[in-house]
Order: C-alpha cells, then structure tokens, then sequence
C-alpha cells in the first residue's frame, strides 16, 4: 500500500474514535478531561491528513524529501499544498490551533474542569477553554478535510 493512503487510513481512525469519544464516551462520562482526549485525537488526525497530502507530493516528486516534524510538514503543507489544490485556507487555522491548544496544555501550569467545560492556562495567564461544541465544530471541519483531501488523491 502506498504510505500516503496509509497516512489517510490513519486519520479517519483518530477521527472516528475522537468522533466517538465526543458524542458517546463524553455523554456517559461526563468528565470535561476527555475534552483533552479529543483533542489529541483530532490532532493526530490532522498531523496525518497533512502527512497523506505531502507523502501524495513527495511520490509525484513535486516537493522534496522533507522531516517528519510537524512545523516542517505544517510549513511544506501551508506554502505548497493549500494553493496547488485549492484547499480551504480554514484548514491551516485548524491545524494551527489544535497543535498550539495542546502544546498550550502540556506546557502549561495548570489545567482543570469547571462547569463542564476544560480550562488551560498558560504561563503568561492566558486562557483557552476546551467545549464540547467548539470541539464538535473541529471533528465536522476535520471530516470536510478528509473528503477534500480523499478527492485529490483519488483523482
């Protein structure tokens, strides 16, 4: 199997789970904790969707050998990808705040639950609060990312 559609099986996996997490475990649970959960999920599913889209270019050979780092593919990906196959610009704001979201948290001094809601705080007192809605807009928008990028590579 190509690694590139490999990468792509990869990410609906983490979605499907962060998908289920959110809309089932959440509902049973009810712990804002497993906002956190989520978000690692959607993030790896992201890195993958973006990992599938460079390994889609490096074996058409239309870019470099690049590092499997995330700000170097999250550069590669944002300089040659979102323009070359017309992808919404909303993916980069996405990816870009799920990985600074949780870098935010394992960085951060503290984090806790409060009224069902996950709260991160950082070290200059900067806050972001994990919700089930805005967590369940970023599994739609991660969904439309996949299709998109399912498109492109079965063309």
């Amino acid at each position: 199997m190509v690694h590139y559609i490999e990468r792509l099986e990869n990410a609906k996996k983490s979605l499907k789970v962060a998908d289920h997490m959110l809309t089932i475990t959440h509902n049973v649970v009810n712990d804002p904790k497993l906002l956190v959960l989520v978000l690692q999920k959607l993030e790896n599913a992201l890195n993958n969707i973006m990992a599938a889209v460079l390994h889609y270019e490096l074996y058409y050979h239309r870019i470099p050998k690049f590092e499997e780092s995330f700000k170097a593919m999250f550069d590669i990906f944002k300089v040659r990808c979102i323009r070359r196959y017309n992808l919404d610009a909303s993916y980069i704001e996405l990816i870009n705040e799920t990985y600074n979201t949780l870098k935010q948290q394992k960085e951060g001094p503290v984090g806790f639950a409060r009224k069902g809601k996950y709260v991160i705080c950082s070290d200059n007192y900067e806050m972001k609060v994990l919700t089930k809605e805005s967590l369940a807009k970023y599994v739609q928008k991660t969904k439309l990312f996949i299709k998109d990028v399912e498109k492109m590579i079965t063309k």
